[in-house]
């Protein structure tokens, strides 16, 4: 969270950012929840109910990241052109995403996407459905969308 989204001065964010990192601090010294402060049932940091909030939270947060990234590289499968962001996902042109993956030491889906967001556009990146995805992986490289059009 940025000083920006709340309004506050500088000096006025570094005093909330330190009162949460000692209330933290202090709420998981005690074993309670660091969200609430309520004693978790498990021996997790944050209660059941936090803990499902959370996971909320971060999975619209990825699907929001990945939808922006989708719509940059042209938010639609460019063989069959569909547009439902649920179906949609990149493609390396070249069929070398397993190379970049291993060069660069990641493994794809999230941080992939976040990597993505803040450089230009690349060439080698293409958006694909799951569907003909698969069907390019399967076929040697060209979806079977496409000896359809032939």
């Amino acid at each position: 969270m940025s000083n920006r989204k709340v309004g506050l001065s500088s000096q006025a964010y570094a005093r909330v950012l330190e009162y949460n990192t000692n209330r933290r601090t202090r709420l998981r010294s005690e074993r309670l929840c660091d969200s609430c402060g309520q004693r978790p049932r498990t021996q997790n940091t944050r209660c059941s109910e936090c803990w499902t909030k959370e996971q909320a939270r971060n999975k619209a947060y990825r699907n929001q990241l990945m939808r922006q990234v989708i719509l940059m590289y042209g938010g639609k499968c460019i063989c069959c052109n569909e547009l439902r962001f649920e179906f949609l996902t990149l493609d390396h042109v070249n069929n070398d995403g397993f190379k970049e993956r291993r060069e660069r030491g990641y493994r794809g889906g999230y941080g992939f996407y976040k990597k993505l967001i803040n450089i230009p556009l690349r060439e080698d990146l293409q958006v694909m459905c799951y569907n003909c995805n698969l069907g390019k992986a399967r076929c040697g490289g060209t979806c079977p969308h496409a000896w359809d059009k032939k």
